[in-house]
This record gives structure tokens, C-alpha cells and sequence, in this order.
């Protein structure tokens, strides 16, 4: 398949999104809206299918829920034993959906389409219009969601108005965390969503945070220009990160992820990006990745990662790239362990990315993408879905492999040739 320079669009949205996230191997989500203004842009959430489409991956919607009357504006999903559960953050509330698999047919799809807009979510190429053969009677089936609202709670209380800035769930599922203007981290227990601390952290909004692996710790970014880790189980303080490579003043921490590196001996990592507190002046200073020893919560390595403001960042599964995205609209993967860009795309899209996911690293995802080693959604207030993909290594090398044969072969075959043989 031929890279794309700007990634492949897999779709135009009728709302502006600002989250979106993987549901299993073959779907994820988007959500986001125009807020509580009756300007006619609807608050929602929709569900697309990935799907292998000859040469191109394929995004079709599968379900679309826009009965809200507050845009979505971040979000954490969790696979339980009853399907998938979603957190929405909607100002100062966070709202949770049961989400159940469900068969539908294509025609199900575009009749709802047909209801809810004229210009569809869904990415059409030139050339699928059905023809009027005997395959064309088969009924196309998809695998959608049926959606169960079931409980919202309120997360943020700040006195100016609340407003939830951020969601995550653990890895196990046993506890929800949420963060937002009011600078308090509140841990929650789950399925019963019980609040079990409710943490004053930072004295501004909390910006990201992020669960250790194990449930025990989680690390916070605030607009205060700190970050800190807190014990879940009591909620103190165990550490203030402490970054030195650049002056505290200049700086601020912009997000923080922790990853995970599959294998016999999992290696836990904690990554945080810095972005500079002012833009002023011809040459503004660069933005930061830094790679932290998760367990001394020291830092061991920072990259520069250019000028552009980072916007969105997220960690793959495996542990082993990181997703960046600007306000410029940029997209760049990097290589975990070594802080080094495999591969960047300036400006694919033409405003600043609102969110980023990667794709799951399990060989049925990685069968829909075509056996790519790494696939990153991206979205952005242009309203575009887009993937970004790289190849997987091993067959670059083996390309390399074949054609190093090849020119061998001729000067094996031209030599004889000269030599009369």
C-alpha cells in the first residue's frame, strides 16, 4: 500500500471531536459536539467498524448516540464481562454507558444514516456504488453496540463552574480516576463508582493524568506547572517529579502516560511531555518527551520533539511507540525506549489535533491494518478521522533482502557475460 503524505481519511464527522479511543480489536470511538449553545452542531458519540477494503483500511459507522445535551469532551473506555463500559466527560459530570455487541445489517446503517444527516460519518471512495448483480443481494452484517446509559456522577467542583478534564480507568478495571479545573484528583471505585479519595493536588486544573499498571499510583500534570504521584490506596503524596532539564519557569508538564512492555519480564515506563509556558519571539523554545525509571521517578532521557505545541499524546499497548500530536496539526510516532521519531506528518490536519489512540497490537487488529507494526488514529476540530501507519519492519527488510539479491544476480550474470562465459 502506498503511504499516504497527510495519512488515509477514514471519515468526516458532523460534530467537532475531542476524544476518541479503541473498543476492542476492530472498532473505536469518537466523541465530542458543539457544547450547550443551540447552534444546531450536535453532542455526541459514534462507533466505527475498521474493516480490510482491498489495498485501504476502512472505517464505517456502526452506531451514532447524540441525545446529550452537553458535548463530550474526554473519554476512557474498559472491556468488562458485560461488553465495554464508557466514561464521558461532560462539564462538571462524568456519565457511563454499558456497551453491548450487536449484529445490524448494512441497510441498518444507511437508513439511519439517512435519518440523522445527508453527508455520512462514513468514508465512501469512488467506484462502491453497488452494481445490480446477484452478490449485491446479500445482506452485508456489522458488528455495533447496543448503548445503555447508566449513571453519572459529578467529578469537579470548582466555583466558577466545574469542569472535568480528564478520565482513566486502570488496567484492571477497579478503579476510575478523574481530574479538572478544580485541581482535585478523586478515585473511584468501581463497578459501584463509590469515591474513595478526593485528593486536593494542584492549586490549578489538572490537565492528565495517568494509572500505574498496577493500580497503586497515579501521576498528575497540572497547569501549575507540577506533576506529582499519589498512593491510590490512601490517598498521600509519594513523590513530585522533578524535571531538570529545563528551567521550571520556562516550562510546564503538558501530559504523562505510563506504558507497559509486553513479555515474560513486563518493564514499566513513565513518559510526560513539556511544552513552554509562553510562545513569544521569533524562535519559540521546543516542546519535550521525558522517559522516567518508573520506580525511582528520576528522569533518564528527554528528546526534543520541535517547535510545534504538543496537543494530544498517548502510549501504544505494547509499550513500545508514542503518539504525538500538535496545534498545528502535526502527527509524529516515536520509539519508547529510545526517544527516536520513526515517523512524522506535518500538518495532516489542517487545525490542532484534539486526540489520538493507537490501535490495539493484537494480530486481528494488526490483520484489519494490513500487518502494520504501528496504526495511530487521529482527530481533530477539522471534523477529519485519519490513521497513520508504518510498515512493518520486517517486510522493509525483506524488500531490501530480494532487491540486494537481484542486483547480485545481474553482476553475477554480467561478469560471466564479459568473461565469455
Amino acid at each position: 500500500m502506498a503511504p499516504k503524505k497527510k495519512g488515509l481519511l477514514l471519515g468526516h464527522l458532523e460534530f467537532p471531536p475531542y476524544a476518541v479511543n479503541a473498543v476492542g480489536d476492530r472498532h473505536f470511538i469518537v466523541a465530542g459536539g458543539g457544547g450547550t449553545a443551540k447552534t444546531g452542531v450536535p453532542n455526541a458519540f459514534e462507533i466505527f467498524q475498521l474493516r480490510c477494503d482491498r489495498a485501504d483500511v476502512e472505517a464505517r459507522s456502526v452506531l451514532k448516540f447524540s441525545d446529550l445535551e452537553c458535548a463530550i469532551m474526554n473519554t476512557a473506555v474498559h472491556e468488562n464481562e458485560k461488553g465495554f463500559m464508557l466514561a464521558a466527560g461532560m462539564e462538571e459530570n462524568c456519565r457511563f454507558y454499558n456497551l453491548k455487541h450487536k449484529v445490524i445489517t448494512l441497510e441498518d446503517t444507511e437508513d439511519k444514516h439517512k435519518e440523522d444527516t445527508k453527508d455520512s460519518a462514513v468514508r465512501q471512495r469512488k467506484g462502491k456504488q453497488s452494481q445490480p448483480d446477484s452478490k449485491s443481494k446479500e445482506v452485508e452484517k456489522l458488528v455495533s453496540f447496543q448503548v445503555d446509559p447508566f449513571k453519572t456522577i459529578q467529578t469537579d467542583f470548582h466555583g466558577d463552574g466545574g469542569f472535568q478534564k480528564v478520565v482513566q480507568i486502570s488496567l484492571d478495571g477497579k478503579i476510575l480516576a478523574t481530574g479538572g479545573a478544580d485541581g482535585f484528583l478523586r478515585i473511584w471505585k468501581l463497578p459501584e463508582l463509590k469515591r474513595l479519595q478526593e485528593i486536593e493536588a494542584h492549586e490549578g486544573e489538572i490537565e492528565d493524568l495517568s494509572i500505574s499498571p498496577d493500580g497503586n499510583q497515579i501521576v498528575t500534570v497540572s497547569h501549575d506547572k507540577h506533576s506529582s504521584v499519589w498512593n491510590t490506596k490512601d490517598g498521600s503524596k509519594h513523590q513530585e517529579l522533578n524535571w531538570k532539564g529545563k528551567s521550571n519557569s520556562a516550562y510546564r508538564f503538558r501530559s504523562c502516560r505510563y506504558g507497559v512492555t509486553k513479555g515474560p519480564k513486563p518493564e514499566v515506563t513513565l513518559y510526560t511531555t513539556h511544552i513552554p509556558v509562553t510562545r513569544a519571539g521569533k524562535h519559540p523554545l521546543p516542546c519535550y518527551i521525558t522517559l522516567w525509571d518508573s520506580a525511582k521517578l528520576v528522569a533518564k532521557k528527554s528528546a526534543n520533539v520541535g517547535g510545534e505545541v504538543v496537543s494530544a499524546f498517548e502510549v501504544s499497548d505494547d509499550g513500545l511507540y508514542l503518539g504525538l500530536g500538535t496545534i498545528n496539526g502535526s502527527i509524529a510516532i516515536y520509539i519508547a525506549f529510545s526517544l527516536q521519531c520513526l515517523h512524522q506528518v506535518r500538518e495532516a490536519h489542517s487545525i490542532f489535533i484534539t486526540g489520538i489512540e493507537f490501535l490495539p497490537s493484537t494480530s486481528t487488529a494488526q490483520a484489519i491494518t494490513f500487518g502494520h507494526d504501528v496504526s495511530l488514529l487521529s482527530v481533530s476540530v477539522d471534523k477529519q478521522i485519519k490513521i497513520h501507519q508504518v510498515p512493518t519492519r520486517g517486510s522493509i527488510s525483506a524488500v531490501w533482502v530480494l532487491l540486494g539479491a537481484f542486483i547480485i544476480m545481474c553482476a553475477i550474470f554480467w561478469f560471466l557475460a564479459t568473461i565469455g562465459l
